[in-house]
């Protein structure tokens, strides 16, 4: 039997036979050659020494460095073409250039955002598949951005747009009727105040009976407005050296809603003048020459008909001077004047009993010329 010691100190045998083989030690586990008789008795074991394991790493390492020579030798190959190579301009997308325009144009109208929303989508698609070919991919992030924010800030003002035009004409219509209200208000001050009779339309006359000035002037102490009447000379026409400067200086009661005060001094609200009219003319035209206020149809002991079912005042589609005298004249036979069609409701109308209601635009003709007349006898059904 052999004998030699392991490098953990333990002393191992073996047989002479198995001189030159490996054995294990039962304590270290370490691998050892069975020494030859003549040889130590202990031997050095076979675990790797530290330059045989840096060996065993870099030859594990072997086939990740070549990897990454390729990969480099690739990329500079790749580089070095694209130098030599010249320069091609990219062509820009037409859809990305289409999704701009149609996203400028929603921040004004909701309806280009879908498809400039769509045609974004599908530039950037084409941009990403074109190999670096295409261009315009700014273009159409851009477009998508601007749909989005039509999305988000437009739609909802464009659903409350119709909300907000009926809330500004059902504002504009009671203004409307505030002005007819105060006119309304005028006429029974100046009846009351003058032996229950209505001035004429034509208010002031000259001497041979030319009219000279509207009602219009007439009420003006009756809505505030008595400085200005002062002002006026009552035995010239509207339109002489002296009156005319009054016609920019129209009272605010006069102006519709909605129409501008452009100073031209141009007023919608007119009376109807003609036979059967609270307007009408007396047959013995009255008493020309007198500068004091003209006076016609007796109120409300002339009205037949009865002050709720005939109009007082209304408002014309075609505008005058507010001091010249010019009104709607009304013909029985003949096609009636037409009136403001400024709401879609229908016009207002001041009524002799000093109530304000708004007509279909669409009146029956009879019916309208039912009110008109204050003696016709007609039986008022509004639709």
């Amino acid at each position: 039997m052999l004998r030699f010691e392991c490098e953990c100190g333990r002393q191992l045998q073996a047989r002479e036979e198995d001189t030159g083989k490996k054995a294990k030690c039962p304590s270290c586990g370490v691998i050892t050659t069975v020494p030859a008789e003549d040889q130590p008795r202990s031997s050095r074991s076979d675990r790797p020494s530290e330059r045989d394991r840096e060996t065993v790493r870099q030859e594990d390492d072997r086939p990740r460095r070549r990897a990454e020579r390729d990969w480099d030798r690739d990329r500079d190959r790749d580089r070095d073409r694209r130098r030599s190579r010249p320069e091609v301009p990219l062509t820009t997308s037409g859809k990305a250039g289409w999704a701009l325009g149609l996203g400028l144009a929603s921040l004004c109208l909701v309806v280009p955002a879908i498809p400039a929303l769509i045609l974004g989508i599908l530039a950037l698609r084409d941009i990403g598949k074109s190999n670096d070919e295409l261009g315009g991919r700014g273009l159409a992030i851009t477009g998508i951005v601007l749909s989005c924010l039509s999305f988000i800030l437009i739609a909802p003002i464009a659903l409350l747009l119709p909300a907000i035009s009926r809330v500004r004409e059902s504002a504009a219509r009671m203004q409307d009727a505030n002005n007819l209200k105060q006119i309304g208000l005028a006429f029974y001050s100046v009846s009351s105040s003058h032996g229950d009779r209505l001035p004429r339309a034509a208010a002031f006359r000259s001497a041979t009976g030319k009219p000279l000035l509207s009602w219009r002037v007439a009420i003006l102490p009756y809505i505030e407005q008595d400085a200005l009447y002062k002002q006026f000379r009552l035995d010239e026409p509207w339109d002489s050296p002296h009156n005319i400067q009054f016609v920019s200086r129209m009272p605010k009661t006069y102006l519709v809603p909605g129409q501008q005060d452009d100073r031209s001094g141009r007023t919608h609200y007119q009376v109807f003048v003609g036979p059967g009219t609270l307007f009408e003319e007396p047959k013995d035209n009255g008493n020309p020459g007198n500068r004091m206020l003209q006076f016609g149809v007796r109120f409300p002991a002339d009205v037949p008909d009865g002050t709720a079912n005939t109009i007082l005042v209304t408002t014309a589609r075609t505008p005058v001077p507010w001091t010249s005298p010019q009104d709607l004249p009304f013909e029985p036979d003949g096609p009636l004047p037409p009136m403001n069609d400024q709401f879609s409701a229908g016009f207002n109308v001041l009524f002799a009993d000093g109530t304000v209601r708004p007509l279909r635009p669409n009146i029956p003709v009879d019916v309208l010329r039912a009110m008109i007349t204050r003696n016709g006898g007609e039986a008022v059904r509004e639709p």
